[in-house]
């Protein structure tokens, strides 16, 4: 892969993960959860959630169904396109 296509991979990538943790803060601010109640609804660290919901983390597949079944929603829309 040639550098121009990596980096216009990269921003791809980094496009999707903002989009994944505004639609995570989304979902959670509707529940009037804060990070801390999540954090502990999905047994994961307040600290990682918080880089989550900052865009900072490619988050494992296993890691999103926790937030799903914490969260109560469908998979799809922390997917969705909608903000």
């Amino acid at each position: 892969m040639s550098s121009n296509s990596e980096s216009a991979f990269d921003a791809l990538q980094q496009a999707d993960m903002d989009r994944f943790a505004r639609r995570l803060v989304a979902l959670r601010r509707i529940r009037c959860w804060s990070r801390e109640k999540l954090a502990v609804e999905c047994q994961m660290s307040t600290q990682y959630l918080a880089e989550v919901e900052a865009g900072k983390h490619n988050i494992p597949l296993l890691n999103i169904l926790r937030l799903v079944r914490a969260l109560g929603c469908k998979t799809e829309e922390l997917f969705s396109e909608e903000e």
